[in-house]
């Protein structure tokens, strides 16, 4: 939800594996994204940009600077995205699915003085949407003897279905985000001092209908079917930091204290709005009164609060006797603080508590050599970790602990005037890995399909270990190509299934083996306009989607 409207120019995007995050921001285990946005240039200027694509899609954004007033610079971002349903729903007058409608505005002022200067910066973003769909690949691949699917449901594994083959009610979901960022720096000779506020919030109601039939339960005469997942979310944070970032002939040097405080509160229901027919050759949809939002019945509920606290700091040292060598070593403490309540369980009043409290110390220390004016080699070992908190499926929010991870890299940096090089290899030895269990049954009773979900630490330790290669090269003045392949590989001890308590194999999601990049840009500057052309081909292995399931 954070990537909407404050991210409408983008200065520079700067991706920081491994744990480097613990020392500023909130604690993290798996790295940072470094996102810059353009400033106010206080010159009166802009930019206008239109695309268009299939499925009705298009887009457009404005970027407005306005002329300097009384030492202040401003800037107006706005942002448009459309694009119609990729998968038709036959039932007349219901959204498809995979269709978006976001908007965003942004406004930034800055003003600088001789010793002080200060930013701020407003962003308010919508985003209307409905889900992927889920569709059946295959059934029973295993000839298990399974009964037979109607003829109505179609099952299809080979290409991505263009109408569903079963209507369903389908609505789009809503998100709205705005924020506040307030930036005070104060500058020395030798060091500046900075002071970084923000707030963010956040209402969200989901209207999520993307099984169909192709989800559980099984079909049976006259049983209500497709699971419509409804939920409403209230999050809101703030966040204040404060910086002192400096330098001298051998050292430089960053410090400072970071406090973070969010609540947010879920409430959640599952009701069906489909039932087949006696001989399941048809199906009608439900009385909507029973999954309207002013009706449905709540089959979960939370409220959480969390708060954290960091201290940071970090310096490199160069001797002038060995001005090609860079130490850098620094630490971060931090303090997490977990408060929450599952008010609701299947539709009855409960009363399961949370309450985490965790602190931490985590070092790095890197040593880089500069081997000439273009190319440099380093060498970094950081630890890094990720609180423990409790899912809201949880049927009684059992509690997880933190995941930690110690993190080791080599690499080179080679920049010459027509190209630029890098090179790492990393290891990551990861503790308390946090892995989801879940299991969606029908409750007879309540007419509403409930998915349950589990997260439990992994026994022992998660070795995670890859290879980073990528390149840019200058072919002309204005074609540059470009190559990157990322390996990785990752091992998880098994863990014990809490549902039916076997011991069994799982796997870090969404994390592919091999993925290779390769891309050609063309850029044309002219007196009032640029002419820019863009192809890439990317090949990417499988990876899984689900941690318990080898799928």
């Amino acid at each position: 939800h954070g990537l909407n409207a404050a991210l409408l120019d983008v200065e520079r995007i700067e991706v920081l594996r491994g744990p480097q995050g613990t020392l500023f921001g909130r604690n993290t285990s798996g790295g940072a994204l470094s996102i810059v946005t353009r400033r106010p240039t206080g010159e009166f200027g802009g930019e206008v940009r239109a695309g268009a694509g299939n499925y009705g899609a298009w887009s457009t954004e404005t970027h407005l600077n306005l002329p300097e007033v009384y030492g202040v610079a401003a800037k107006i971002d706005y942002i448009k995205q459309y694009q119609d349903a990729t998968i038709e729903n036959p039932l007349e007058g219901q959204e498809g699915w995979n269709f978006f409608d976001r908007d965003g505005v942004r406004f930034s002022a800055e003003w600088q003085g001789d010793t002080l200067s200060a930013y701020y910066a407003y962003d308010q973003g919508t985003d209307l949407n409905t889900p992927f769909y889920s569709q059946l690949l295959n059934f029973d691949p295993n000839n298990n003897g399974l009964t037979p699917l109607p003829d109505l449901i179609v099952v299809e594994g080979n290409d991505r279905m263009e109408v569903a083959d079963i209507g369903v009610p389908q609505q789009a979901s809503g998100n709205e985000t705005s924020g506040h960022t307030f930036q005070l720096t104060w500058s020395a000779d030798w060091f500046d001092i900075k002071s970084l506020t923000g707030y963010r919030d956040l209402e969200s109601e989901q209207w999520d209908n993307s099984g169909g039939a192709h989800r559980v339960p099984a079909p049976k005469p006259d049983q209500v079917f497709s699971r419509y997942s409804l939920s409403q979310m209230e999050q809101d944070q703030v966040s204040q930091e404060f910086q002192i970032i400096g330098d001298t002939n051998t050292m430089e040097y960053v410090g400072g204290v970071y406090y973070f405080k969010e609540n947010a509160m879920e409430e959640a229901a599952t009701p069906s709005t489909n039932r087949w027919n006696s001989d399941l050759t048809g199906y009608t949809i439900n009385d909507p009164d029973t999954w309207a939002y002013e009706n449905w019945r709540i089959d979960r509920g939370s409220r959480a609060e969390s708060e954290s606290m960091g201290i940071f700091g970090q310096t490199t040292y160069t001797n002038d006797n060995l001005p090609f060598l860079h130490f850098t070593v620094g630490g971060r403490y931090t303090q997490n603080t977990k408060v929450g309540q599952l008010y609701k369980v299947k539709g009855l009043d409960a009363e399961w508590d949370l309450n985490i409290e965790e602190s931490r110390f985590d070092p790095v220390a890197i040593v880089a050599w500069d081997a000439s004016d273009e190319l440099n080699v380093y060498a970094k070992y950081a630890t890094g970790y990720r609180s423990g908190g409790a899912s809201s499926r949880s049927l009684t929010f059992r509690g997880f602990g933190p995941e930690i991870v110690k993190s080791y890299e080599l690499g080179a940096k080679w920049q010459s005037p027509k190209m630029i090089a890098n090179a790492s290899a990393f290891m990551m030895d990861r503790t308390g890995s946090q892995i989801d269990f879940s299991q969606v049954n029908f409750d007879p009773i309540t007419q509403s399909t409930r998915n349950t979900l589990e997260t439990l630490n992994a026994p022992g330790t998660t070795e995670i270990y890859g290879l980073e290669l990528d390149a840019e090269f200058a072919l002309t003045d204005g074609l540059t190509l470009t190559g990157a392949y990322t390996y990785t590989n990752t091992e998880v001890p098994d863990t014990v299934n809490p549902f039916n308590g076997e011991l069994q194999e799982v796997f870090i999601v969404f994390t592919p083996e091999n993925v290779v990049n390769v891309g050609l840009d063309y850029n044309q500057y002219f007196d009032k306009f640029s002419l820019s052309a863009h192809l890439d081909v990317t090949y990417t292995d499988a990876a899984y989607a689900f941690s318990q399931y080898e799928t």
